[in-house]
C-alpha cells in the first residue's frame, strides 16, 4: 500500500510503506561490505505530520535511527540543531540510516544536515520528504493537539505555525505559498 499526502498546488507525494524490508538498510551482520545508508530529511512547518510520519516509519524500519530536535535532550526534552547534527554523525558512524525529524523550513536549516550526509562515503541516498499543507489545516491541527512532544500546541502553537508556514521554502529560491 502507499500513503499519499496531497495539496492542490503540489503533486501528490507517494511514499511506499510496505513490501520492503527497510530495517535491513543500515544494519550490518559483519559479513561482506557494509550495506548502504540513507538520510531522509523531513521538511515542513509544525502540524504538517512530520512526527506522525516518523513514528510510523520507525515502527516499520527497525534498522533506522530517528533524530528529533523535539526530544533529543535528556529526559526527552527539546534540544538544539547542534545536538541533532551530532546525533546524525554518530548514527552514520554506527552504520545506521537516519530520519531527521525537524522543521527544516529553509534551505539554510537543511544545509548542515545535507553536508554531513554528503561527507559520509557510505551514504547512498539523501532524500527530503516535504509536508506542505494550507495554513488553516496546520493551525487547526496545532491548536487542538495535546501533549505534543515538542510542546507546540494550542493558540500559541498556531502563531508559531503561521510564522513557519510563511518561511517554508521548498527550493532555495522559491517560498511555498
Amino acid at each position: 500500500a502507499k500513503r499519499s499526502c496531497s495539496h492542490e498546488r503540489h503533486k501528490t507525494l507517494e511514499v511506499p510503506m510496505e513490501g520492503r524490508d527497510l530495517g535491513r538498510e543500515g544494519a550490518s551482520d559483519g559479513a561482506g561490505p557494509a550495506p548502504s545508508k540513507r538520510v531522509v530529511i523531513l521538511v515542513g512547518p509544525c502540524g504538517s505530520g512530520k512526527s506522525t510520519f516518523a513514528h510510523e516509519l520507525m515502527s516499520r524500519a527497525p534498522g533506522w535511527v530517528r533524530v528529533c530536535q523535539d526530544t533529543i535532550s535528556k529526559g526527552g526534552k527539546r534540544g538544539s540543531r547542534a545536538q541533532c547534527v551530532k546525533a546524525l554523525r554518530k548514527a552514520l558512524a554506527e552504520g545506521k540510516s537516519v530520519l531527521v525529524d525537524r522543521c527544516h523550513v529553509t534551505p539554510e536549516q537543511r544545509r548542515e544536515f545535507v553536508g554531513v550526509a554528503r561527507d559520509d562515503p557510505g551514504v547512498t541516498a539523501i532524500d527530503a520528504v516535504v509536508f506542505d499543507f494550507p495554513l488553516q489545516v496546520l493551525q487547526h491541527r496545532v491548536k487542538y493537539r495535546i501533549n505534543h512532544e515538542g510542546g507546540v500546541e494550542g493558540p500559541r502553537g498556531a502563531i508559531v505555525c503561521a510564522i513557519m508556514r510563511k518561511q517554508l521554502m521548498v527550493r532555495s529560491n522559491q517560498p511555498s505559498e
